[in-house]
């Protein structure tokens, strides 16, 4: 039988969000290092950043209930054994 914790999918999440966070912070400097500064890309960072926040509480949101420690099955051998223990 094949499992995966579920708190592996939390980590690929993380690692998502940590390389997302990278590049806005990149962004944000070249927006400010290079001077480009107006009321456009003011409110187009903004919608960024709150988009990305709202993102990140509906994730925490969703997940309060969650056991991480449970397992999905990927795969078992019983599954192929035909009769009745298909699920």
């Amino acid at each position: 039988m094949i499992t995966i914790p579920l708190s592996s999918f939390i980590i690929i999440y993380l690692i998502a969000l940590a390389i997302i966070g990278l590049f806005f912070a990149i962004n944000f400097f070249h927006i400010i290092l290079t001077g480009t500064t107006s009321i456009s890309s003011f409110f187009i960072t903004l919608f960024v950043l709150a988009f990305a926040t709202l993102i990140i509480y509906g994730t925490w949101y969703f997940l309060q209930g969650i056991d991480l420690s449970q397992q999905i099955t990927v795969w078992n051998k019983a599954w192929l054994g035909g009769g009745n223990n298909l699920f």
